[in-house]
Parts: C-alpha cells; sequence; structure tokens
C-alpha cells in the first residue's frame, strides 16, 4: 500500500522528469524500486494493442508482448531472406569479375586479332547473370528488404559497363536503356525489386569513357592497332567519347552521384584529345573514313 500511494503521488513528476534516476531514487527504497520494476513488467504484458487508429478505434486480444514478439519474427524473417540474397548477389558479382576478367584478354598481343572471339566468350557468361537476375526477382518482392536497391546497384552499374563494352567492340554502337535491361535479364519497371535504374544505367555508362582512353585501354589497344595495321579503332574510340560527352551534357544533373561522376568525364576527355600526334596521324591515314560525332544505338 505504501508503494502504491507513493507510485500515484510521484507518478505525475516522475514522467514529466523523464525517468530521471535522481528522482526515482529519492521516492524509494531498493526493495521498493525492485518492486514496481516487477509490477510494471507484469502491467505491461497485460496490457492490449489500438487494432486501429482512428475515430473508430478498437482494443486488439494482442498484448504487447505478443506483438512485440511478432515483430521479432518479421525481422527474423527479413535477415533470413536478406542472408539468402547476399548469397545470390555474390554469386552474380563473380559473374561480373568472370567477364571482366575476359574483357581484358584484348589487351593481350593477339587480342585485336581474337576481339571477336574474346567478346563472344564475355557475352556467352550473361546467360548466369540472366539466371541469378531471375531468382532475385521471383525471391524479392518490393518492400521485402529495406533498400535493397543499395545491395545490387554498383554490380549492374559494372554489368552496364561490361555490356555496353562488348557492343562497342563488336559493333561501335551504344546499347540503349531499354535493351541493356533486357540484355540482363533484369525489368526496368518500378514496381519489381531487382531492376535497372536509369541511373544505373548511365552510370555504367560512365564508366567507359573512363576505361576506354586510360593506359589500361586506349593506349595499349591504340598501339596493338597500330602495330597490326589497324588504323581505324583508335580514332573510333575518340569519335565515341567524344559524342557520348556531347550527349550527357544535354543532361541535367542534380548535385548528385551522377553529376559528381559525370565530372569527372572532362579528364578523361582530356586524356584522348592530348593524344593528338596519334589522331593527327591517323586522321590524315584514313580521310573520310570514319565519320565523326555520330553515335550509332542498338535499338
Amino acid at each position: 500500500d505504501r508503494s502504491k500511494n507513493k507510485l500515484s503521488a510521484s507518478i505525475r513528476p516522475f514522467w514529466s522528469n523523464a525517468l530521471r534516476v535522481g528522482n526515482f531514487r529519492a521516492h524509494f527504497t531498493p526493495n521498493e524500486r525492485l518492486e514496481l520494476v516487477d509490477s510494471a513488467f507484469q502491467l505491461c504484458s497485460g496490457l492490449t494493442m489500438i487494432s486501429d487508429i482512428g475515430s473508430d478505434s478498437r482494443s486488439s486480444s494482442e498484448t504487447i508482448e505478443e506483438a512485440f514478439h511478432r515483430y521479432q519474427k518479421s525481422l527474423e524473417k527479413v535477415e533470413s531472406l536478406r542472408d539468402s540474397v547476399i548469397m545470390d548477389l555474390r554469386r552474380l558479382e563473380r559473374c561480373e569479375r568472370t567477364i571482366n576478367g575476359k574483357l581484358q584478354c584484348i589487351h593481350l598481343p593477339e587480342g585485336l586479332s581474337n576481339l571477336n572471339h574474346i567478346c563472344d566468350e564475355a557475352e556467352n557468361m550473361f546467360d548466369e547473370v540472366r539466371t541469378i537476375a531471375k531468382t532475385l526477382a521471383d525471391n524479392v518482392k518490393l518492400g521485402d528488404i529495406p533498400e535493397f536497391h543499395k545491395m545490387y546497384d554498383s554490380i549492374l552499374q559494372s554489368l552496364i559497363f561490361d555490356k555496353c563494352l562488348i557492343a562497342f567492340c563488336k559493333e561501335r554502337k551504344l546499347l540503349t536503356f531499354e535493351v541493356a535491361a533486357s540484355s540482363l535479364g533484369v525489368s526496368t519497371d518500378h514496381t519489381v525489386s531487382f531492376r535497372l535504374t536509369l541511373q544505373d544505367y548511365l552510370l555504367g555508362l560512365l564508366l567507359l569513357p573512363a576505361e576506354l582512353p586510360s593506359s589500361t585501354f586506349y593506349a595499349r589497344l591504340a598501339v596493338n592497332c597500330v602495330s597490326n595495321g589497324n588504323l581505324e579503332l583508335p580514332l573510333e574510340i575518340w569519335n565515341f567519347i567524344v559524342c557520348l560527352d556531347s550527349c550527357f551534357r544535354k543532361l541535367n544533373f542534380k548535385n548528385d552521384k551522377l553529376r559528381r561522376r559525370f565530372d569527372v568525364m572532362k579528364y578523361d576527355v582530356k586524356t584522348v584529345e592530348d593524344l593528338n600526334d596519334m589522331q593527327i596521324f591517323i586522321s590524315w591515314s584514313l580521310p573520310g573514313k570514319v565519320a565523326l560525332h555520330k553515335l550509332d544505338l542498338v535499338d
């Protein structure tokens, strides 16, 4: 009774002071505090939840303890699904690395003469990519995993880069957003959980200028082209990057990841323009053989 009277008298200042430890200790002895905590736990275990929020709200038969037990099961279900998805995403990432490793064979001494063969072998590896993409789309529904898109966006960007690089090497064309998504077996529908967004597609394209003119691709490939008598490909690479830069400048970017990545593109373009001697040599060697400032699309 003494504890109940003290609890009734001190309940208002107790809560108004946000359960400060000093007030709690001042009003109750250690034994009384233990009794109050135990009573509060028993009281909460018997409280019911409100089933609806509104003018016609009714109390549910579910207790607070039962409700939080249900919440725990929901969290465990999400974590279990997340662990399963992580395994599939790791498989997808390994596929992308294998494809990219195959494309690096272009830099080998015999890579230029086997360019189409290397691209065909890399293209065949996308069968497993499409299989994994279908599995992810079927197993994960929209809203099942919070921020699911952040778990795989970088992988799709790298796959877009690989696909567009193959298309350039084989056909000297650029894959459109829809064709690129279809070739990966990924939907562009915003109601699908595993999907390709326009931003991911554009970020994947912006990886091309960083790869094509760099010392890891363009310079080595250009030297191999000249050594083997192929004087068209270096100029086509230069033409492709300049046209891509011109097209991206027509877009109105906000100050986000896409904008920051596009700002880096000017350095990639400058790298191409610094190769003036080779460009002049190729231009004089191939007058009129390459149409400049024209970017063909695969649609």
